[in-house]
């Protein structure tokens, strides 16, 4: 025999949907009660690493106080020690200019003297990795002849320190008892990072 429910159709609804509710609610409440003991566990489990992680922030919090201690203690030695490094590069990146003289001496021979020399800076360039120094060099000297004058700036175009050698003038002047030809001459030379 088939069962008949006498119960009205929303009455049913209702009933059912209780039913689900109720349901539901102590799904939540057993879900909140795993979640919370979970927690509970979790918590009462990592209290001793709070308290590690508190002595190793008070002990890098001293670690960090020293350091900069030692930092301050310093600093004078560094500011001294950079100082004196500027020094150093500042006198290091400076051409040995008794090379130069020492070649211009023997190139002259016995033959010619110079009476002045002046060097001057004509312009700098700079590369990423060299220093470009172009210099003017202003010869002035005594020679017996001609050809010694000529020999000299023939000799000083063969270096390669030099780029160029113009001879600007010749003229005789009494030297002693004789007369020499004096000269003048403009040489250009290129150093580069201290040469």
């Amino acid at each position: 025999m088939q069962g008949v429910n006498l119960l009205p159709h929303d009455c049913r609804i209702a009933r059912s949907k209780r039913v689900r509710m109720q349901r539901w609610g102590v799904g939540v409440l057993i879900y909140t009660a795993a979640l919370s003991a979970g927690w509970l566990g979790l918590h009462l489990a990592s209290g001793g690493a709070e308290h590690a992680v508190a002595a190793q922030r008070t002990q890098i919090d001293a670690q960090i106080a020293d350091t900069e201690s030692a930092i301050q203690r310093l600093q004078p030695r560094l500011s001294e020690s950079l100082a004196t490094l500027a020094a150093g590069r500042s006198v290091g990146y400076q051409p040995n200019w008794a090379i130069l003289l020492h070649l211009m001496a023997n190139l002259l021979g016995d033959d010619a003297v110079l009476t002045r020399c002046h060097l001057q800076p004509a312009k700098q360039t700079q590369t990423r990795h060299h220093i470009a120094r172009v210099y003017t060099l202003n010869l002035h000297g005594l020679a017996k002849s001609h050809e010694t004058v000529s020999a000299y700036v023939l000799a000083l175009e063969s270096k390669p320190v030099f780029k160029s050698v113009k001879l600007n003038a010749t003229r005789r002047e009494p030297w002693g008892s004789e007369t020499a030809i004096a000269f003048d001459l403009t040489a250009t030379l290129e150093g580069g990072n201290g040469e």
